[in-house]
C-alpha cells in the first residue's frame, strides 16, 4: 500500500512545472486538436453573423420564398441559355473541352448569382467560392449552417457509357430541386443514352417526383446541343434542340 501511495503521488518536474505522467503527455502530443475546416471557403466568415430577431427572421424567409423562382422557371432559363452555345464559343473552339466547360459554368453561376444563390465552381477565383462536390453548385446558408442546395451540374465529355454514367450517378445522390447533366455522343448513341440516364433515375430508390434533372447533350454529328428535362420519375417532360438561332422545344 506504501509503495503504491508513493506512485500515485509521483511527478515528473521540469524547469519548476509539474508534468503529467509520461503515457499521459504522450496521448496529449499525439491527440489532433479539434478543428473542423469549412466544406467552402468563406464558410467561416459567414458563421459570426449578427442575431436576428424572430420578426426579421421571418420577414427574410417570406422574402426569399416570394423571390424564389421554380425549379421549371430556372430549367427553361438554362435551357435558352444553349441557344447558340457553339457559335458563341467559336474562337475557343481551339482550345478544347475546358473552354465548353468554363463557359457553361459562367452562365449558370450568374444565373444563379442574379437569384441570391452563393456559387462553388472551380475555375473563377476571383468571382466564384471553389468547386465543392459538384462541377457546379447553387446554395445558401442561414445561421452559419447550409440550408439548401438549390442546383448541382456534372459535365462529362467522355464520349464513353461509363465515363457519362460515373458523373451521371453523382446527381442522384444530393437532395436538390434542379439537377443538370452535360455530356456529348454521336448521334447514333444519343437516344440509347438519354433512355439509360432516364432509367438510372427511375431505378434510384431514394427519388422524389418533384426534382427536375436537364439532360444536356451535344450532339457531335448535327454540332447541336439535345435537352431532355425529366423529372424525378425518370419521365420526359419536354425534348428541346438548339437550331442555331432559334431554341425548339417539344412539351411530351
Amino acid at each position: 500500500m506504501h509503495l503504491a501511495a508513493k506512485a500515485v503521488g509521483f511527478r515528473l518536474r521540469f524547469g519548476g512545472g509539474t508534468l503529467r505522467s509520461g503515457c499521459e503527455s504522450l496521448c496529449a502530443s499525439l491527440r489532433p486538436p479539434l478543428l473542423f475546416p469549412a466544406r467552402r471557403p468563406q464558410t467561416e466568415a459567414n458563421i459570426h453573423l449578427p442575431q436576428l430577431t424572430e420578426s426579421e427572421e421571418r420577414f427574410n424567409s417570406l422574402r426569399m420564398q416570394s423571390s424564389h423562382p421554380s425549379a421549371a422557371e430556372i430549367a427553361n432559363h438554362i435551357i435558352k441559355s444553349f441557344d447558340n452555345f457553339p457559335s458563341r464559343l467559336a474562337d475557343a473552339a481551339a482550345k478544347g473541352d475546358r473552354a465548353w466547360t468554363t463557359q457553361i459554368k459562367e452562365d449558370i453561376g450568374s444565373l444563379g448569382e442574379k437569384h441570391g444563390w452563393t456559387i462553388c465552381a472551380s475555375g473563377f477565383p476571383d468571382r466564384f467560392e471553389r468547386g465543392w462536390l459538384y462541377d457546379l453548385i447553387w446554395y445558401k446558408e442561414e445561421g452559419g449552417h447550409l440550408a439548401e442546395v438549390y442546383l448541382i451540374l456534372e459535365s462529362e465529355w467522355g464520349k464513353t457509357l461509363a465515363h457519362i454514367k460515373y458523373d451521371f450517378e453523382k446527381l442522384l445522390l444530393a437532395k436538390c430541386g434542379l439537377k443538370v447533366m452535360i455530356f456529348q455522343a454521336r448521334n447514333r448513341d444519343l437516344e440509347t443514352l438519354f433512355e439509360f440516364l432516364k432509367a438510372g433515375i427511375h431505378a434510384f430508390p431514394a427519388k422524389s417526383a418533384n426534382e427536375i434533372y436537364l439532360l444536356i447533350a451535344y450532339n457531335n454529328d448535327t454540332e447541336k446541343f439535345e435537352i431532355r428535362q425529366v423529372n424525378g420519375s425518370g419521365q420526359t417532360i419536354t425534348s428541346s434542340q438548339t437550331s442555331g438561332r432559334d431554341l425548339v422545344v417539344q412539351s411530351l
